[in-house]
């Protein structure tokens, strides 16, 4: 419906007439088309798709520290979270009766082709401390002794991650986690990659479960 008012002796027209909206405006009268109003419901395979991208964001939102070395090479038109979006989206997503899940043997914190170190073994201390021994084989294909190890480890809830990005170097053989306590319960999810010392060659990352006796 449209309205016709008389403001200060001059006629002014506003509202709707069937398709069209009569606007008033800086002293001008002017007809719009009225706008479509469209309610649209969002399919099944949009719901899934969302709860897949909501759940693999907030998990990649918490590694961002890692995923900015790791991803760096990729993140060429877009940010290193995007591009660790855009692959483990795609890869690392699993369901079962109870929903989706991240597969975290299928995750990839890290992409390249630095090569990675050889017979990972793994002890843990009575006063918490988590020691990663690997063998150094600095000089075969592209691996450097001074490439160095990033770390990203956590228990039941990835909220709580520890990550370091200034691991010691591949020639020491080692890396010691001080943990928490409250990360030993039930298993400890440990994701590792190298990185050359000018961050321009990186490994893919790999992920380790580690099972805690109670």
């Amino acid at each position: 419906m449209a309205r016709i008012t008389n403001k200060h002796s001059k006629l002014q027209i506003h509202g709707i007439v069937g398709e069209v909206v009569i606007v008033n405006w800086k002293g001008g009268t002017y007809l719009r088309k009225k706008p479509n109003t469209v309610k649209s419901k969002r399919t099944e395979a949009q719901i899934k798709q969302q709860a897949k991208f909501s759940l693999m964001f907030d998990f990649l939102r918490d590694m961002n520290p890692f995923l900015k070395i790791g991803f760096s090479n990729e993140a060429k038109a877009k940010t290193a979270l995007n591009a660790a979006m855009s692959f483990n989206l795609s890869n690392a997503i699993a369901e079962n009766e109870n929903g989706y899940y991240i597969d975290y043997q299928k995750v990839l914190l890290s992409y390249g082709s630095l090569n990675f170190v050889d017979n990972i073994s793994v002890e843990i201390f009575s006063n918490n401390m988590l020691k990663l021994n690997w063998i150094d084989n600095s000089g075969i294909n592209n691996a450097l002794s001074s490439d160095f190890a990033i770390i990203a480890c956590f228990a039941d809830d990835y909220k709580n991650c520890i990550i370091n990005t200034t691991g010691n170097q591949r020639s020491a053989g080692f890396q010691e986690i001080a943990l928490p306590d409250n990360f030993f319960k039930d298993k400890i999810h440990l994701f590792l990659s190298f990185v050359s010392a000018d961050k321009k060659r990186i490994s893919k990352s790999r992920y380790f479960e580690i099972q805690i006796e109670v």
